[in-house]
């Protein structure tokens, strides 16, 4: 089988004000924003969101409506995506991934303010994907994958039964 495997490294927390000097060409990625839900209570994954084709610093202040509506302090966390392999420093793939990793993140951790890909994954890479969180991924998991998409019971519901012993 072959496996695609994606590697993210988190940094942070941030505040806000702090994100303002994410602002170079290399400021692009994931990111994770932290802050108090009514239900889940402080410290609660709030929102993940993709800084794609801009910079974090422009991205994240596009929240504005809501960060800066709120009194809370937010912490925020940056995932770039890297590689030791010259060929993988293709952009149309890093855009990929990015589009993809946002939307598998979303998708397994339901943050509590996201409303797309909560019940779907984009289809831009490849259903055999391992993304790894490396770094100061806070409350996110080591690693996450698609591969349960190629499990019988997935693939074959509807036929599937259980067996006794």
């Amino acid at each position: 089988m072959d496996l695609n495997l994606i590697d993210l490294k988190w940094e942070g927390p941030f505040s806000v004000d702090e994100i303002q000097k994410f602002n170079s060409s290399e400021d692009f990625g994931i990111y994770q924003i932290y802050g108090i839900h009514n239900i889940n209570g402080p410290d609660s994954l709030l929102y993940i969101g993709q800084a794609n084709d801009q910079t974090f610093a422009t991205r994240i202040l596009q929240h504005s409506d809501w960060i800066g509506w709120d009194f809370q302090e937010y912490s925020i966390y940056l995932g770039r995506f890297g590689s030791s392999d010259t060929k993988d420093r293709n952009p149309e793939r890093w855009r990929n991934y990015i589009n993809f990793s946002e939307s598998l993140l979303i998708n397994f951790c339901c943050p509590a303010w996201n409303t797309q890909h909560i019940n779907n994954i984009r289809d831009d890479i490849d259903n055999k994907t391992i993304l790894f969180n490396w770094g100061k991924r806070h409350k996110l998991p080591f690693e996450i994958s698609t591969l349960y998409r190629q499990s019988d019971l997935e693939c074959n519901r509807d036929k599937w039964q259980c067996f006794s012993v």
